[in-house]
């Protein structure tokens, strides 16, 4: 079996595998991602992985959400190595990158506060579903406009 084929396994909350190829793109992502925030505005950076996605043409009779659901595992065996933290934002732009690289349209960043209190989150959507987060974890978050 060569290396590429080889399998790990996720980061605990999924039984299904990861491939190794997914997970060393996903620990690469999270580190342009972890970088960039600290060398570029945020907002700069939004707005070339938007564009990135947007400029992905969207074949809407295929649905590509077991590549998500994959890449999302990677990306969580990825956290597992990466030896930074990586909070809710840098994940969800290292997933949105991921995405980007893999060619998968329909991708968005979702970043939301609650109404009381505060608290802030961001996480990823797949044609309007939350991919990376339950959708009952998002559901008091308010979602906010990126652009």
């Amino acid at each position: 079996m060569a290396a590429a084929e080889r399998e790990l396994h996720g980061n605990g909350w999924s039984h299904k595998r990861v491939r190794i190829r997914d997970a060393a793109l996903a620990v690469a992502c999270l580190t342009v991602i972890s970088i960039g925030l600290r060398i570029v505005r945020l907002r700069r950076l939004l707005r070339t992985l938007t564009a990135w996605q947007r400029s992905i043409p969207d074949d809407q009779s295929r649905d590509r959400s077991s590549e998500v659901k994959a890449m999302v595992r990677a990306l969580g065996a990825a956290g597992a190595l990466f030896p930074l933290r990586a909070l809710c934002l840098e994940r969800s732009l290292a997933l949105l990158t991921l995405l980007s690289v893999k060619r998968v349209p329909g991708a968005a960043l979702q970043i939301g506060v609650t109404p009381y209190g505060f608290a802030a989150h961001a996480w990823i959507t797949y044609r309007g579903e939350p991919v990376n987060e339950r959708p009952d974890n998002v559901k008091e978050f308010v979602p906010f406009s990126l652009n």
